[in-house]
Formats: C-alpha cells, structure tokens, sequence
C-alpha cells in the first residue's frame, strides 16, 4: 500500500502594496500633526516670553512712577486727603524706537520731569531690545476708568481707549511682524494693562 502524500500549499504572508502604501501615507500625516504641535509649542513659547518682558518693563516703569509721582492735597468734608499724581509721566505714549543718551549719572540734581523721560526712555529701551521681531510697539500713560478698555491699533498708532478719570494706567500694544508672503494686517496683535496706584 503505498502513502499518498498530500501537499499543501501554503498561502504566502505578507503585505500587499496597497497595505504598505496606506501604512507610509498614515505614518506621514501623524508626523505632520506632530510637526504642528511643535510650531504652534515655539510660538507659544514666543509669546509668553514677548509677554513676560513686557509686564516686567511695564511694572518697572510703575515703580518708578510710584517713586517720583506728586502729592497732590485734595479737601474733602474738613479732611485732607493725600493722592499720589503722576503728571510728568501721564499722556507720554508713542512708538518705542532707539533710545540714547540715558544720563543716570547725576540723577540726584535732576528734576522730577527730567527723571521722568529717563524712566520712560529706559522702558522704551527694554521694549525695543528684548523684542526685536515686533513690528511695532507702542505704549500710551492715561488716566482711565476703573475697567478700562483694550488698547487698539488704527492705520498704525495706538488708540489708547482712556475715557475717564479714575485710575492711572499704562497701555502697551504689540504687533509681530507677519510671516513672509502675509501683509501686515495678518500679523497678530497683543496688548497689556497695568494699573498704576490710584
């Protein structure tokens, strides 16, 4: 009796083309959507950086502010009353450019307005060089109201938005320069506000 040997055939096991294809084709959009992740993580980065130097120079000019401000004596109901002023600093406000010629040295025999531009042509000097790729920054001083609005920007200058006479406050707005090939209007914008005294 002779065996009969049967033969099977085995199937053969691998990936096809079109499997391989799909596989390379999704592997590539997760590494796209991961190289987005890390733009907009850089950009991020950027702008709390950009923001943190503004606050820091903001509330450093309110210091100074605070230290050189007026006494003004105000009677009300047989009282006097003491408010802080800061007339040689209030309504300053234009495009931060280059800053020269600070003169600290004497700063003893100076007066209170000329202490005055020095602390804001130092805050124009942090501006200006811890955030070189802003395309423009500018800044007003203003009384305002006690919740007051965002600074804007028209055709180009600060429109500081100050409608009273409650608070003082310093206005900052900020605008990147846009990526290349995008107008300036597709560039984004960021303001900041600080209260200084009362």
């Amino acid at each position: 009796m002779q065996k009969r040997k049967m033969l099977y055939w085995k199937r053969e096991q691998g990936a096809t083309l079109i499997e391989v294809m799909v596989s390379v084709l999704l592997l590539t959009f997760g590494v796209l959507a991961l190289m987005v992740v890390q733009v907009r993580s850089v950009s991020g980065v950027s702008e709390a950086e950009n923001r943190s130097v503004v606050a820091q120079a903001a509330e450093a000019l309110a210091e100074n502010m605070q230290i050189n401000s007026t006494l003004v004596r105000v009677n009300t109901n047989g009282r006097s009353i003491f408010y802080r002023r800061y007339t040689d600093y209030l309504n300053a406000g234009s495009s931060v450019g280059n800053v020269s010629n600070l003169n600290m040295a004497d700063a003893a025999n100076q007066t209170k307005a000329q202490l005055a531009a020095i602390h804001l042509a130092e805050f124009q000097s942090i501006l200006n060089t811890q955030i070189p790729n802003a395309d423009t920054i500018q800044y007003a001083i203003c009384r305002d109201r006690s919740n007051p609005a965002q600074p804007t920007l028209n055709a180009g200058n600060i429109q500081a938005n100050c409608n009273g006479d409650e608070v003082n406050m310093i206005k900052i707005i900020w605008r990147m320069s846009a990526p290349r090939g995008n107008s300036a209007d597709n560039a984004e914008i960021y303001t900041y506000m600080l209260q200084v005294g009362n």
